[in-house]
Formats: C-alpha cells, sequence, structure tokens
C-alpha cells in the first residue's frame, strides 16, 4: 500500500453519525493530506431488499429523503440491528415494518460498500419473491414512505424517465439481472 494512515480525529459525533478526520500520506510521493470520513457508530450493515409479487412487480419504496429535500424511489432497507437473528431476517424484518409484506423465498444477492470514497457502509442486498402484503406497515415517527408497485416488464422506462421532482437510488438498477432468474 502506497498510503501511510495517521491518526483519526472525530470533529463530530452524533447518535447516528461520526465524522473523522483521517491523516493519510502517499510514501512514494510525500504529499499529506486528510480525509473526511463519515462512520455509522453501530459499524453494523444495511440490509436491502427488492421484493417481487407473484403478478411479477417490482415493490419498491417513495421515500422523502430529509437530507436530499426530495422524494427518492429505492429498495426497502433498514439498518440490521443487534436483534435480528441474520442479515435475511433483518431484511424480512425491513419489509413487513416499511411495506406490510412478506416474501417467501429470499436470495442474498451482493454485499459490500456503496460509498467507499466517503463512509464506511457495508449493504447486504437480497432478492425476495411472492410477496404478499400481510399487514399494514408500521412507520417509524421519522419516515414518510409509501409502496410502489413496478410491472417488471415496466422497470426501465419507470427508473430512466422519473417523474419531476422524484429521484431514482442507482442501487436498483444492480437488481435488473436478477429479476429474470429464479
Amino acid at each position: 500500500m502506497k498510503l501511510k494512515l495517521g491518526r483519526d480525529k472525530v470533529v463530530y459525533s452524533g447518535k447516528w453519525l461520526k465524522v473523522i478526520e483521517r491523516k493519510f500520506q502517499n510514501k512514494i510521493t510525500g504529499h499529506k493530506g486528510t480525509w473526511e470520513v463519515v462512520e455509522r457508530p453501530s459499524r453494523r450493515a444495511i440490509a436491502l431488499v427488492g421484493a417481487v409479487t407473484p403478478e411479477n412487480e417490482l415493490l419498491l419504496t417513495k421515500n422523502y429523503r430529509v437530507p436530499l429535500k426530495k422524494w427518492t424511489i429505492e429498495m426497502c432497507a433498514g439498518m440490521i440491528e443487534e436483534s435480528d437473528a441474520s442479515e435475511e431476517a433483518a431484511a424480512r424484518r425491513e419489509l413487513l415494518e416499511e411495506m406490510g409484506y412478506e416474501v417467501g423465498e429470499m436470495k442474498l444477492l451482493m454485499r459490500g460498500p456503496f460509498n467507499a470514497g466517503m463512509q464506511n457502509d457495508q449493504l447486504v442486498i437480497f432478492l425476495g419473491w411472492d410477496a404478499k402484503k400481510v399487514q399494514e406497515p408500521q412507520l417509524e415517527g421519522g419516515e414518510d414512505i409509501k409502496v410502489v408497485k413496478v410491472p417488471i416488464k415496466r422497470l426501465m422506462p419507470f427508473l430512466l424517465r422519473p417523474r419531476k421532482n422524484l429521484l431514482v437510488d442507482v442501487k436498483i438498477f444492480g437488481l435488473i439481472p436478477f429479476l429474470t432468474r429464479r
């Protein structure tokens, strides 16, 4: 590795996020710098799930995101909690809480970082089949989430031409190759 990491300095620490200045030096060029890093104090991964109904619709969320001051289209997602028996259990819990749906078969698709230049978050992405509504969503106080059903055959036009003032989370595009295979 060409970089030598120095000491971290915590410049902000809140309930959900911590901002760190991380010193580094390139051992070859001698260049010194400071990287601004965002960490979650819990260091737990985030579970995401794309759920497909028997009618071949992908269930997504329309979510008001305060940092963006806009509505977004996303996969159902949430932090994996200490009380979750597994990553899959966390994905199933989030699907039930945010959307009111359960799925039959669920498959782990991928895991890894999603914004490695700024934060240490890891994602664990699942795809669930035979999604059926079993209850009304049980949203937390700060959530404003609506369920959006998109026929898979119309997914690409839906994602590529969103309505005005609606942003599409690019992670959804990672599901597309898996939607035709079961």
